[in-house]
């Protein structure tokens, strides 16, 4: 769909039409994530559940479930992991996080086989410091995808919890500075890749700037020249300054005798949201092809 040379952003590029391309957010957002599947923690985490749950082991996952339920643990029971599919990897992390306690016991007085090092790395501070970086960053991850999955959004919320999770991690980082430095360079990491990833939203940044803050976005980071002007009386304009309107509702506030250019934007600016078909974003008065 986004290829420079075929598909439909081919076709356009072949027929001199200017329309900048923003890949799948959600898919960009799932390649995000994938630096952190270098740490060993995950692993160490599907391997015990997979020796409580998977298999034939239907005797050790029921005495598992009796033994947090006699010890009244947090949760009853882990939760199982597929590699393709990364929000379950955060909720496995969660779960295996949760019962750090319970486990090691488990596996020392329950389970039959060899567990000694699993055992071991359960009660490790190292290890357990990066479990619950892992577990929190992913949590981090999985909250921004069912964001992003949310129907009838544009992509100013779009770009506005893209930018959230960003934050999300910066604050992370002073904490890690803190507290245990080697998992900075996993954010670090993680950072560069949100960069590289969403860097086709540098395009429109602007664009987004005004249609989300019309009264209060300098012109001079304005990269359109139409609308500089009518901004210029916009933001003049004491009837404006109390308005509480946002978006599109705002832009349908103005007359289109005397803002013409800003209202044209606003309303060719935004998808209503009424068609699940037609939920691939409009922005700006080129086309922007959004997947969600």
């Amino acid at each position: 769909m986004t290829g420079t040379e075929i598909g439909f952003a081919g076709l356009l590029k072949q027929n001199s039409i200017n329309c900048p391309m923003i890949h799948c957010i959600v898919h960009q957002e799932s390649l995000c994530g994938k630096s952190l599947r270098q740490i060993n923690v995950m692993k160490v985490a599907v391997k015990i559940t997979n020796i409580v749950r998977v298999g034939n082991r239907a005797l050790t996952h029921r005495k598992f479930h009796d033994f947090l339920a006699e010890v009244d643990a947090t949760y009853g029971n882990l939760l199982l992991h597929i590699d393709v599919r990364w929000l379950s990897a955060g909720k496995c992390l969660q779960r295996v996080f949760a019962l750090r306690k319970e486990i090691p016991i488990f596996l020392k007085n329950e389970v039959t086989s060899d567990t000694t090092e699993l055992e071991n790395q359960m009660t490790d501070a190292q290890f357990l410091a990066d479990l619950a970086f892992l577990t929190d960053m992913t949590s981090n991850l999985n909250e921004l995808n069912l964001k992003l999955q949310v129907k009838q959004q544009n992509i100013a919320n779009l770009f506005g919890h893209i930018n959230g999770c960003k934050e999300h991690f910066e604050e992370m980082k002073d904490f890690e500075k803190v507290s245990y430095l080697p998992h900075i360079k996993y954010i670090d990491t993680i950072a560069e890749e949100f960069k590289n990833q969403f860097s086709d939203f540098k395009k429109i940044e602007s664009d987004i700037s005004v249609f989300t803050q019309p009264l209060t976005i300098s012109v001079e980071n304005v990269s359109r020249a139409d609308p500089k002007l009518e901004l210029c009386d916009l933001q003049s304009d004491p009837f404006y300054q109390g308005r509480t309107e946002i978006g599109l509702d705002f832009f349908k506030l103005l007359p289109g005798e005397r803002y013409p250019n800003l209202r044209n934007f606003g309303h060719n600016g935004i998808n209503d949201g009424k068609h699940e078909s037609l939920r691939k974003q409009l922005f700006q008065h080129e086309i922007y092809q959004v997947k969600v």
